[in-house]
């Protein structure tokens, strides 16, 4: 199989950049606003100063380094699917594993679901906390493996079709 990359859509990271950066910006500006409050609106008012600019800014910095990052987001090659996590490459999804995709939607997001064989053997390669929020997905959606197409360069169908196309490819060499 020749390597298929899919590539992160850097205008998709820009905008989530931008988002982020707004709202450090108004906790930023609640933050200096603070003395106008009193009594338990203080506190919340304090509360959410700090949880705008800490949480959106560890996001501004992640979405920051992903838009300098020249790695493509998804690698599809003869080993399986690789994913692009926060920092590095995810284990490899083998292509003896999967056996079948389907697409679930969040809110508003559309979700690639990659079921596979192998459930036990990939939480056995995590971290207690790790192998503790993947038992929680396997409960809602029936597998370890999922996608979302928001930062990549592709429509979820696109990306379901080819890993599709994967899976049959290889197993008719098997």
């Amino acid at each position: 199989m020749t390597p298929v990359t899919v590539q992160l859509s850097k205008g998709k990271l820009l905008l989530a950049f931008l988002g982020a950066c707004a709202f450090v910006a108004c906790g930023i500006w609640l933050g200096g606003r603070t003395h106008h409050y009193a009594g338990f609106t203080l506190v919340k008012a304090w509360f959410g100063a700090i949880t705008c600019t800490v949480l959106f800014g560890a996001g501004a910095v992640v979405l920051a380094i992903k838009l300098f990052d020249r790695r493509p987001g998804l690698v599809l090659n003869d080993e399986g699917v690789h994913r692009l996590g926060l920092f590095s490459f995810q284990p490899v999804i083998a292509w003896k594993n999967i056996t079948h995709c389907t697409i679930t939607k969040i809110e508003r997001t559309s979700i690639l679901l990659i079921h596979v064989d192998n459930v036990e053997e990939v939480l056995a390669r995590l971290s207690p906390i790790a192998r503790w929020s993947q038992r929680i997905a396997l409960t809602r959606y029936g597998t370890p493996h999922s996608l979302a197409s928001s930062n990549l360069k592709i429509d979820i169908e696109q990306l379901k079709a080819l890993i599709e196309n994967g899976v049959e490819a290889h197993q008719r060499t098997s």
